[in-house]
């Protein structure tokens, strides 16, 4: 896998102490983009992009919970 750089908006920083939301919040942001990076990977394209080397299409998002020990991340 590539090297990508996770970044954390600003707005999650300030909520990260206040109790499991906070945490919750910040997972689901890091594992977007990481899920988002690995399907740029996968399909040698972003988002939008024509290109050549393209292996297949994106078919959009749905909402979805992740449950962990800690609580469930939306």
């Amino acid at each position: 896998m590539a090297e990508d750089d996770v970044s954390v908006a600003h707005d999650l920083l300030p909520g990260l102490l206040n109790g499991p939301e906070g945490l919750a919040r910040l997972i689901e942001a890091i594992l977007n983009q990481i899920l988002k990076a690995q399907m740029t990977e996968h399909l040698r394209a972003s988002p939008y992009e024509r290109t050549p080397e393209r292996q297949g299409y994106r078919n959009g998002v749905r909402p979805r919970t992740l449950y962990t020990r800690v609580g469930p991340v939306p």
